[in-house]
């Protein structure tokens, strides 16, 4: 589809650093959501 596609080629108008932050933000609301099932 080309929602896959989206993440092999991230479009050109995204700089890398917003790509990373992005999926910096990602990981970090997983991983808070996870605490939260925790407690």
């Amino acid at each position: 589809g080309s929602a896959d596609s989206n993440y092999s080629q991230p479009s050109s108008d995204l700089s890398l650093d917003e790509e990373k932050e992005s999926l910096r933000r990602e990981k970090e609301r997983q991983a808070l959501s996870q605490l939260e099932k925790a407690r």
